[in-house]
């Protein structure tokens, strides 16, 4: 044997090893990238959630004019747009800002009877509901182009 052919029979294991070092850190590229998608869309979906189902329990509790069993005060401690405005692109942002301000409107006058009568409030729960339903749609639009491969 020549020494064309020790490095023609050499190159071959050299290349294959090369090759699957290389598939695996590809792969693992990869991988990590989809996890991290992953990862965003859940967390994503998980602040989409928490937001919206709490608002929607606050409109309902409202409408049904029951504002002796809805403790106002610790709803505006616990409703936050926070996630939403750390996670999510600027559409979602201005919606979810936009409806955290109506609903903090509304805590204003959820214990006066009187001022819940007022046309600037019945206005005001319109213009949140109209809020909620367009973050939602917004909020389901954007997970649904997330989606992982």
């Amino acid at each position: 044997m020549s020494a064309t052919d020790w490095i023609q029979l050499a190159a071959v294991p050299v290349l294959t090893g090369l090759f699957a070092l290389l598939g695996g850190w590809l792969g693992s590229k990869i991988g990590k990238a989809t996890e991290h998608q992953q990862w965003l869309r859940n967390q994503k979906h998980e602040a989409y959630v928490s937001f919206l189902n709490e608002a929607r329990d606050f409109l309902t509790k409202y409408r049904s004019l029951n504002s002796e069993s809805f403790d106002w005060k610790e709803f505006v401690t616990r409703i936050r747009p926070t996630n939403i405005l750390i996670l999510a692109p600027e559409p979602i942002r201005e919606a979810a800002t936009s409806l955290h301000g109506g609903l903090l409107f509304l805590c204003l006058h959820a214990t006066d009877e009187e001022r819940r009568t007022w046309p600037s409030v019945k206005r005001g729960i319109e213009t949140a509901e109209d809020d909620y339903m367009r973050l939602e749609e917004l909020c389901r639009k954007e997970l649904r182009d997330l989606k992982v491969n």
